[in-house]
């Protein structure tokens, strides 16, 4: 079975190509969890409180009920319970947020510096999405957009950084524009944004920047 799980964006799940609908926030919210981890048990008690804000009284109960009806709707042997938890096994390629994550760590091995800079842009499309656009009140939504915004904010730095080197400083003021509006206290999109403006003759634009930091 090839299984291929989206979290960027809104949730999905393909099972051999095939989109499969999972209904209802819960059941998606807890699948989501687990596959933002692939193949890590995941204990139960993390589990519960990842994805419910005020957990029932009979909440084991209910979480068991719920993967078992993932299982039921096609999941079938990928969703594996172990050791006072669960995890779901999938390669970590098959979630696209994973697999974003290795893929940007990788990226500096990329050469030469055009190709680097070329991937580097392919990532920054997968990078603005927000993971889990569909799916709100879960406290793992929350810290998961939150490290995203994060891991967005470097690759945004270092595709800046990769442009203003080989001389495209129209795309380095570009992409930071927006990072230094997210991020006013980080000092690294900013001094990299000044000058990318100073390299284009912008030296006002460059010290406003500079002055707002």
């Amino acid at each position: 079975m090839g299984m291929d799980i989206e979290l960027l964006g809104a949730f999905g799940l393909h099972i051999d190509g095939a989109a499969v609908p999972v209904r209802g926030d819960l059941p998606r919210a807890l699948l989501a969890r687990l596959a933002a981890t692939p193949r890590e048990l995941v204990p139960s008690d993390t589990l519960i409180a990842d994805v419910w804000t005020d957990p029932p009284e009979n909440v084991v109960s209910t979480l068991r009920a719920h993967l078992s009806r993932l299982r039921a709707a096609g999941l079938g042997a990928a969703i594996v319970g172990a050791r006072g938890g669960y995890l779901i096994d999938v390669p970590r390629e098959r979630v696209d947020l994973t697999r974003f994550r290795d893929d940007f760590a990788r990226a500096s091995q990329v050469a030469p510096a055009e190709q680097h800079l070329t991937r580097l842009v392919e990532l920054a499309g997968l990078a603005a999405q927000e993971p889990l656009a569909d799916l709100d009140g879960y406290p793992f939504v929350a810290r998961l957009r939150a490290e995203h915004l994060e891991e967005r904010r470097l690759l945004d730095e270092d595709l800046a950084e990769a442009a203003i080197e080989l001389g495209d400083d129209s795309l380095a003021t570009a992409v930071l524009s927006g990072t230094v509006e997210r991020h006013p206290l980080h000092e690294r999109p900013a001094r990299l944004l000044a000058l990318a403006l100073a390299r284009s003759a912008r030296f006002a634009d460059a010290l406003a920047v500079l002055d707002a930091y």
